[in-house]
Protein backbone atom coordinates (compact mmCIF):
# COMPACT_ATOMS: atom_id res chain seq x y z
CA UNK A 1 0.00 0.00 0.00
CA UNK A 2 1.64 3.50 -0.97
CA UNK A 3 2.05 6.51 1.24
CA UNK A 4 0.47 9.74 -0.62
CA UNK A 5 0.92 12.77 0.69
CA UNK A 6 -2.45 15.02 -1.02
CA UNK A 7 -2.58 18.36 -1.24
CA UNK A 8 -6.00 20.26 -1.66
CA UNK A 9 -7.92 17.63 0.86
CA UNK A 10 -10.43 20.68 1.02
CA UNK A 11 -11.26 20.93 -2.52
CA UNK A 12 -13.95 18.90 -4.53
CA UNK A 13 -11.51 16.60 -6.06
CA UNK A 14 -8.99 16.27 -3.38
CA UNK A 15 -11.59 15.27 -0.92
CA UNK A 16 -13.41 12.68 -2.93
CA UNK A 17 -10.31 11.11 -3.85
CA UNK A 18 -9.18 10.36 -0.32
CA UNK A 19 -13.17 9.27 0.45
CA UNK A 20 -12.79 7.08 -2.73
CA UNK A 21 -9.77 5.55 -1.72
CA UNK A 22 -8.72 5.72 1.89
CA UNK A 23 -8.53 2.06 1.67
CA UNK A 24 -6.11 1.84 -1.42
CA UNK A 25 -3.60 4.54 -0.12
CA UNK A 26 -2.11 5.66 3.49
CA UNK A 27 -3.03 8.85 2.74
CA UNK A 28 -1.81 12.63 4.53
CA UNK A 29 -2.91 15.40 3.63
CA UNK A 30 -1.39 18.48 3.54
CA UNK A 31 -2.69 22.27 3.47
CA UNK A 32 -0.71 25.17 2.04
CA UNK A 33 -2.50 27.52 4.91
CA UNK A 34 -2.02 25.67 7.42
CA UNK A 35 0.97 23.87 7.26
CA UNK A 36 4.63 24.79 5.79
CA UNK A 37 6.21 22.64 3.89
CA UNK A 38 9.66 22.23 6.10
CA UNK A 39 7.27 20.32 8.31
CA UNK A 40 7.17 17.11 5.73
CA UNK A 41 8.74 14.19 6.93
CA UNK A 42 8.76 12.92 3.14
CA UNK A 43 10.61 9.65 3.97
CA UNK A 44 7.04 8.78 5.09
CA UNK A 45 5.66 8.66 1.28
CA UNK A 46 6.43 7.50 -2.10
CA UNK A 47 4.19 9.88 -4.32
CA UNK A 48 2.37 13.28 -3.94
CA UNK A 49 -0.42 14.07 -5.67
CA UNK A 50 -1.07 18.05 -5.76
CA UNK A 51 -4.50 19.07 -6.22
CA UNK A 52 -4.19 21.94 -4.59
CA UNK A 53 -4.44 25.50 -6.83
CA UNK A 54 -5.98 29.16 -6.84
CA UNK A 55 -8.68 28.26 -9.58
CA UNK A 56 -10.48 30.73 -11.73
CA UNK A 57 -11.88 33.75 -9.31
CA UNK A 58 -12.01 36.97 -11.75
CA UNK A 59 -10.53 39.73 -10.15
CA UNK A 60 -10.69 39.00 -7.03
CA UNK A 61 -6.76 36.95 -7.47
CA UNK A 62 -4.16 38.74 -8.39
CA UNK A 63 -1.40 37.71 -10.28
CA UNK A 64 0.99 37.40 -7.36
CA UNK A 65 -1.71 34.80 -5.98
CA UNK A 66 -1.64 32.78 -8.88
CA UNK A 67 2.20 32.39 -9.37
CA UNK A 68 2.80 32.02 -5.72
CA UNK A 69 0.35 29.18 -4.86
CA UNK A 70 0.06 27.77 -8.92
CA UNK A 71 3.33 27.62 -9.67
CA UNK A 72 6.16 28.12 -6.65
CA UNK A 73 4.15 26.19 -3.83
CA UNK A 74 3.82 22.73 -6.50
CA UNK A 75 7.86 23.28 -7.62
CA UNK A 76 8.84 23.99 -4.49
CA UNK A 77 7.05 20.84 -2.99
CA UNK A 78 8.17 18.93 -6.15
CA UNK A 79 11.79 19.79 -6.03
CA UNK A 80 11.45 18.47 -2.25
CA UNK A 81 9.56 15.33 -2.99
CA UNK A 82 12.30 14.64 -6.16
CA UNK A 83 15.12 15.38 -3.45
CA UNK A 84 13.86 12.86 -0.52
CA UNK A 85 13.45 9.93 -2.90
CA UNK A 86 9.76 9.98 -3.82
CA UNK A 87 9.13 7.81 -7.30
CA UNK A 88 5.96 10.01 -8.55
CA UNK A 89 4.52 14.02 -8.31
CA UNK A 90 1.40 13.71 -9.76
CA UNK A 91 -0.30 17.64 -10.64
CA UNK A 92 -4.06 17.90 -11.75
CA UNK A 93 -4.41 20.90 -14.20
CA UNK A 94 -6.87 21.98 -16.75
CA UNK A 95 -8.00 22.08 -20.24
CA UNK A 96 -8.02 25.52 -19.97
CA UNK A 97 -4.28 25.61 -20.97
CA UNK A 98 -5.53 25.24 -24.41
CA UNK A 99 -7.63 28.81 -24.60
CA UNK A 100 -10.55 29.25 -26.76
CA UNK A 101 -10.24 25.98 -28.67
CA UNK A 102 -13.42 24.15 -29.36
CA UNK A 103 -12.01 20.51 -30.10
CA UNK A 104 -9.02 19.33 -28.47
CA UNK A 105 -6.48 16.49 -28.53
CA UNK A 106 -2.85 15.93 -27.57
CA UNK A 107 -2.26 17.59 -31.17
CA UNK A 108 -3.70 21.08 -29.98
CA UNK A 109 -1.23 24.18 -29.24
CA UNK A 110 -2.10 25.01 -25.67
CA UNK A 111 -2.66 29.13 -25.81
CA UNK A 112 -3.94 29.76 -21.96
CA UNK A 113 -6.12 32.89 -22.15
CA UNK A 114 -7.02 33.89 -18.32
CA UNK A 115 -3.96 34.11 -15.04
CA UNK A 116 -5.19 30.85 -13.75
CA UNK A 117 -4.48 29.15 -16.96
CA UNK A 118 -1.03 30.77 -17.68
CA UNK A 119 -0.66 29.54 -14.36
CA UNK A 120 -1.18 25.82 -14.47
CA UNK A 121 0.65 25.88 -18.40
CA UNK A 122 4.03 27.61 -16.82
CA UNK A 123 4.09 25.15 -13.75
CA UNK A 124 3.46 22.26 -15.80
CA UNK A 125 6.47 23.03 -17.76
CA UNK A 126 8.47 23.92 -15.00
CA UNK A 127 7.37 20.32 -13.43
CA UNK A 128 7.90 18.52 -16.25
CA UNK A 129 11.71 19.85 -15.96
CA UNK A 130 11.91 18.09 -13.00
CA UNK A 131 11.35 14.56 -14.85
CA UNK A 132 14.01 11.23 -14.47
CA UNK A 133 13.75 7.70 -14.17
CA UNK A 134 13.77 8.03 -10.55
CA UNK A 135 10.85 10.72 -10.29
CA UNK A 136 7.96 10.82 -12.40
CA UNK A 137 5.91 13.71 -13.23
CA UNK A 138 2.61 13.20 -14.05
CA UNK A 139 0.23 15.89 -15.59
CA UNK A 140 -3.25 15.59 -15.56
CA UNK A 141 -5.59 18.29 -17.79
CA UNK A 142 -9.27 17.96 -16.97
CA UNK A 143 -12.37 19.69 -18.16
CA UNK A 144 -15.04 21.08 -15.49
CA UNK A 145 -15.46 17.83 -12.92
CA UNK A 146 -18.97 17.51 -12.38
CA UNK A 147 -21.05 15.12 -9.42
CA UNK A 148 -22.86 15.42 -6.38
CA UNK A 149 -22.31 18.63 -4.42
CA UNK A 150 -19.27 19.76 -6.95
CA UNK A 151 -18.71 23.67 -7.52
CA UNK A 152 -19.59 24.62 -11.16
CA UNK A 153 -21.63 25.99 -13.56
CA UNK A 154 -23.86 23.50 -13.22
CA UNK A 155 -24.91 24.54 -9.91
CA UNK A 156 -27.00 27.31 -11.91
CA UNK A 157 -28.68 25.39 -14.18
CA UNK A 158 -29.55 23.26 -11.42
CA UNK A 159 -31.11 26.32 -9.65
CA UNK A 160 -32.81 27.44 -12.83
CA UNK A 161 -34.89 24.20 -13.13
CA UNK A 162 -35.76 24.99 -9.47
CA UNK A 163 -36.94 28.19 -9.71
CA UNK A 164 -38.42 28.25 -13.14
CA UNK A 165 -40.77 25.93 -15.05
CA UNK A 166 -39.61 27.48 -18.77
CA UNK A 167 -36.49 27.09 -19.22
CA UNK A 168 -35.24 28.98 -22.41
CA UNK A 169 -32.05 26.69 -23.18
CA UNK A 170 -34.21 24.02 -25.48
CA UNK A 171 -33.06 23.15 -28.99
CA UNK A 172 -29.06 23.56 -28.48
CA UNK A 173 -27.27 20.91 -30.51
CA UNK A 174 -23.63 21.64 -29.03
CA UNK A 175 -21.09 19.34 -27.55
CA UNK A 176 -19.42 19.70 -24.50
CA UNK A 177 -17.08 17.49 -22.64
CA UNK A 178 -17.27 16.89 -18.62
CA UNK A 179 -15.67 14.35 -16.77
CA UNK A 180 -17.74 13.10 -13.67
CA UNK A 181 -15.77 12.91 -10.44
CA UNK A 182 -15.64 9.09 -10.42
CA UNK A 183 -13.84 9.01 -13.78
CA UNK A 184 -11.64 11.58 -12.50
CA UNK A 185 -10.57 9.63 -9.34
CA UNK A 186 -10.12 6.74 -11.30
CA UNK A 187 -7.72 7.99 -13.36
CA UNK A 188 -5.58 9.98 -11.06
CA UNK A 189 -6.05 6.04 -9.11
CA UNK A 190 -4.20 4.29 -12.27
CA UNK A 191 -1.49 6.83 -12.90
CA UNK A 192 -0.54 6.24 -9.24
CA UNK A 193 -0.77 2.73 -9.63
CA UNK A 194 1.16 2.93 -13.00
CA UNK A 195 3.98 5.20 -11.85
CA UNK A 196 3.23 7.09 -15.11
CA UNK A 197 4.82 10.10 -16.09
CA UNK A 198 4.03 12.49 -19.06
CA UNK A 199 0.97 14.47 -19.75
CA UNK A 200 -2.79 12.90 -20.03
CA UNK A 201 -5.81 14.53 -21.29
CA UNK A 202 -9.15 13.17 -19.87
CA UNK A 203 -12.62 13.70 -20.07
CA UNK A 204 -15.80 11.27 -20.51
CA UNK A 205 -16.08 8.80 -23.40
CA UNK A 206 -18.95 11.15 -24.90
CA UNK A 207 -19.49 15.06 -25.51
CA UNK A 208 -23.56 16.10 -23.75
CA UNK A 209 -25.33 18.98 -24.89
CA UNK A 210 -26.71 21.77 -22.71
CA UNK A 211 -30.22 20.82 -23.56
CA UNK A 212 -29.85 17.41 -23.32
CA UNK A 213 -27.56 17.76 -19.90
CA UNK A 214 -30.38 20.43 -18.97
CA UNK A 215 -32.97 17.22 -19.38
CA UNK A 216 -31.40 15.15 -17.38
CA UNK A 217 -30.89 17.38 -14.37
CA UNK A 218 -34.37 17.89 -14.66
CA UNK A 219 -35.34 14.13 -14.50
CA UNK A 220 -32.81 13.41 -11.46
CA UNK A 221 -34.32 16.65 -10.09
CA UNK A 222 -37.95 14.90 -10.53
CA UNK A 223 -38.93 18.35 -11.95
CA UNK A 224 -41.11 18.94 -14.88
CA UNK A 225 -39.92 21.64 -17.13
CA UNK A 226 -40.93 23.25 -20.46
CA UNK A 227 -37.67 23.55 -22.68
CA UNK A 228 -38.05 26.62 -24.81
CA UNK A 229 -36.54 27.20 -28.23
CA UNK A 230 -33.02 29.22 -26.96
CA UNK A 231 -32.29 30.69 -30.46
CA UNK A 232 -34.07 33.98 -29.98
CA UNK A 233 -31.43 34.72 -26.53
CA UNK A 234 -28.36 33.14 -28.15
CA UNK A 235 -27.79 36.63 -30.34
CA UNK A 236 -27.99 38.35 -27.28
CA UNK A 237 -26.14 36.77 -24.84
CA UNK A 238 -23.38 36.55 -27.79
CA UNK A 239 -23.30 40.26 -27.47
CA UNK A 240 -23.76 41.50 -24.24
CA UNK A 241 -22.30 38.15 -22.27
CA UNK A 242 -19.53 36.27 -24.54
CA UNK A 243 -18.07 34.27 -22.30
CA UNK A 244 -21.30 33.24 -20.82
CA UNK A 245 -22.72 32.44 -24.56
CA UNK A 246 -19.38 30.06 -25.12
CA UNK A 247 -20.10 27.99 -21.94
CA UNK A 248 -23.71 27.31 -22.94
CA UNK A 249 -24.03 27.34 -26.57
CA UNK A 250 -20.20 26.86 -27.85
CA UNK A 251 -18.48 23.70 -28.13
CA UNK A 252 -15.66 22.15 -26.10
CA UNK A 253 -14.93 18.84 -27.24
CA UNK A 254 -11.71 16.69 -25.70
CA UNK A 255 -10.58 13.95 -27.44
CA UNK A 256 -9.15 11.33 -24.76
CA UNK A 257 -8.43 8.34 -26.81
CA UNK A 258 -4.87 8.61 -26.50
CA UNK A 259 -4.66 8.72 -22.89
CA UNK A 260 -7.32 6.79 -22.16
CA UNK A 261 -5.63 4.23 -24.08
CA UNK A 262 -2.10 4.61 -22.63
CA UNK A 263 -3.30 4.10 -19.77
CA UNK A 264 -6.06 1.01 -20.52
CA UNK A 265 -8.51 2.92 -18.85
CA UNK A 266 -12.55 2.11 -18.90
CA UNK A 267 -13.99 4.47 -17.40
CA UNK A 268 -17.08 3.23 -14.55
CA UNK A 269 -19.41 6.41 -15.05
CA UNK A 270 -21.18 7.13 -18.37
CA UNK A 271 -21.96 10.99 -18.97
CA UNK A 272 -25.50 10.72 -18.64
CA UNK A 273 -25.59 8.57 -15.23
CA UNK A 274 -22.99 10.89 -13.99
CA UNK A 275 -25.07 13.91 -14.71
CA UNK A 276 -28.46 12.36 -13.39
CA UNK A 277 -26.44 11.43 -9.97
CA UNK A 278 -25.34 15.01 -9.75
CA UNK A 279 -28.47 16.22 -7.60
CA UNK A 280 -27.98 13.75 -5.46
CA UNK A 281 -27.66 14.49 -1.57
Amino acid sequence: MSNLLVTGCNGYLGSSFVKALSQDYVIRPFSLQNQELDDINFHDFDAVLHCAAVVHRGNTATSDAYRRVNIEYPLALARLAKANGLKQFVFISSVSVYGSLEYIDDSSDCDPKTLYASSKLEAEERLSDLNSDGFKVAILRFPMIYGPKAPGNLNSIIRLISYSPIVPLGLIGNKRSFIAIENAVYAIDQVLKQCRRGVFLLADDECISTSRLVSILSKSMKTKICLVDSRPFAFLFRIIRPNLYRKIWGNLVVNSSVAKSCLNLEFPVHVDDGVFRTVEK
